[in-house]
């Protein structure tokens, strides 16, 4: 992997060579003031390439342009038409498909569809969770508003531990209650994913196929999607992705990237500025595509109704009276709902690392706002700032961005664990110091431990470079790692044995941590970052092993 900077003279020269396939329509001041902006805040946030989308239902606005340079090593400017990784925002995409498509399936419901149980619209898909209420009763509303309340499935997938996409759906069984059903939003990536693969088995079809349809319906052609057999560093018009290491770019790992092909609804939709503006239309235009309508308004409008509550804000305070308000208050059918500067606001934010997306929808004024890059990661780049910069330049609300807001990540990026190092610093003395009855040796500790939920994860004793024997983690297709033994049942990572850390770093988590802490000589709890995002590992478990139902025949 190379390392590379990228000057901030090539940056400009790039930003305005970028041309449109479509002729843009913007006063030409508001043109430079938006580059002038973009590139000087690409050069301090060390942004590789990016991409900008503006656009205005009545016409009177249509902007798309990219930024910097797609692929660095090769000295590849990126364009309008440049692919870039949209992560969560492929969210909003399932949340029009299915409802478009569950309106075409049972038309005499309306918008109750979504309301129905699972189970009574699918009697032959095997949907079933952690208990007979939820298996019984959750419907579509509850798995695209993130109300199912069940543990999110973060580090198989991270990891890349199924072999299938029905795998992985299947595993869902045995994923444990987070919270009471219905009681809180918590953001689960797995379950949109399985809202589709439920739709397409209703349809006799796959979601591949109607996202497809979908795409060709709003005109965008280029718009595609991450696949297991992708060989991204060598395909046409996309973004690779970086990081920001040593004071230089480093190229991300593409094969990281994969961990999204099993979940396409929920986050692994490539697409362009060109693309994205079609898209916006669609929503600004209320399902029309021109002249045609694409999706039928009355369904665009089952998507605007609050079917979750969130709160995340930025408020005047003593120390910045003049901040303009801004504030998260909801979540509809895959889009959030807030207020920014008193304007209604819909949209959603993607993270797939080191990707950032942010795209937004101001009904009320007809506007629509999208930006991606491809990287550095959260860790070091302000992007609800930068979004609402250029909301004000286009509005012409006084401009801040000289100390753009810090923003709060966590909710930011919903669904992937985005963690504060400094935080997470003293974690390892804390574990050290757990006591524990249960001694391990290395050589009791080898196996293959499964969990019904996570899959399985692999200890092994292997030769290190220093000639010594030492435990060695293996987890799925991308996790590899050394592991140090720091008491007589805890064992923490030492070294990376794969490019799993590139995650960790492109959150701004360092390198990343991971401990297995033997709880008897045969059950597992791991952690990353002192966070438990997996069940409990059993030695020798396997699917076979576990029942079909997990719960009691005569249990609620």
């Amino acid at each position: 992997m190379g390392n590379f900077k990228l000057p901030a003279t090539l940056v400009l020269f790039l930003a305005w060579v970028s041309h449109s396939t479509l002729q843009n329509v913007i006063p030409p001041e508001l043109e430079e003031q938006i580059d002038t902006f973009v590139v000087q805040m690409m050069e301090k946030q060390h942004i590789p390439g990016l991409a900008l989308s503006l656009v205005r239902s009545t016409g009177d606005l249509h902007f798309t342009k990219g930024y910097g340079l797609r692929d660095l090593e090769n000295n590849l400017p990126a364009d309008n038409n440049t692919l870039f990784a949209i992560g969560s925002a492929s969210k909003s995409f399932a949340g029009v498909i299915i409802a478009k498509k569950l309106n075409e399936l049972f038309p005499a419901l309306g918008e109750s569809v979504l309301d129905v149980p699972i189970r009574e619209l699918a009697p032959t898909y095997d949907f079933t969770l952690v208990d007979r209420y939820r298996s019984e009763r959750v419907t579509f509303r509850d798995l695209l508003a993130h109300r199912v309340d069940i543990m999110a499935e973060m580090s198989g997938m991270l990891a890349q531990a199924y072999d299938t996409v029905d795998e992985m759906f299947f595993r869902y069984r045995y994923a444990p209650e987070s919270e009471p059903f219905r009681t809180t939003f918590h953001y689960n990536n797995g379950l949109i994913a399985m809202a589709s693969h439920i739709l397409a088995h209703m349809a006799n079809t796959t979601y591949e196929n109607l996202l497809g349809e979908f795409l060709t319906d709003a005109g965008m052609m280029d718009t595609t999607w991450i696949k297991p057999t992708d060989d991204h560093n060598n395909m046409m018009f996309r973004a690779v992705p970086y990081i920001w290491k040593d004071e230089n770019h480093t190229r991300y790992n593409p094969e990281l990237l994969k961990s999204v092909s099993f979940i396409l609804a929920s986050g692994a939709i490539l697409t362009s500025a060109n693309d994205f503006t079609k898209y916006m239309l669609l929503h600004l235009n209320k399902g029309k595509v021109g002249d045609r309508q694409v999706v039928p308004e009355e369904v665009m409008g089952w998507l605007t109704k609050v079917s979750s509550s969130t709160y995340d804000a930025i408020t005047k305070t003593p120390e910045d009276p003049d901040a303009l308000v801004e504030v998260s208050v909801g979540y509809r059918i895959c889009l959030y709902l807030g207020v920014y500067n008193g304007w209604v606001r819909v949209g959603h934010t993607g993270y797939i690392p080191p990707y950032i997306t942010m795209f937004y929808l101001y009904p009320d004024l007809g506007l629509g706002m999208f930006a991606s890059l491809t990287g550095p990661g959260p860790g070091g780049f302000e992007l609800e700032g930068f979004t609402s910069a250029i909301f004000n330049m286009v509005t012409g609300s006084p401009v801040k961005t000289g100390n753009l807001p810090k923003i709060d990540y966590h909710s930011m990026f919903n669904g992937f664990p985005t963690f504060d190092i400094r935080r997470n610093a003293n974690t390892r003395s804390l574990e050290w110091a757990e006591t524990n009855a249960v001694n391990i040796s290395l050589e009791q500790a080898v196996g293959t431990y499964g969990s019904g939920f996570n899959g399985e994860i692999n200890l092994s004793i292997r030769t290190n470079e220093n000639g010594n024997p030492q435990l060695y983690w293996k987890y799925g297709k991308m996790g590899e790692a050394w592991l140090i033994q720091v008491s007589p049942s805890t064992f923490l990572l030492s070294k990376w044995g794969s490019d799993l850390w590139m995650v960790y770093w492109a959150t701004g988590a360092g390198f990343g941590t991971l401990q297995l802490t033997f709880l008897d000589l045969n059950t597992i709890r791991q952690k990353e970052l002192g966070q438990q995002l997996t069940t409990e590992f059993i030695r020798g478990e396997k699917l076979d092993d576990l029942p079909l139902i997990p719960w009691q025949p005569d249990s609620c």
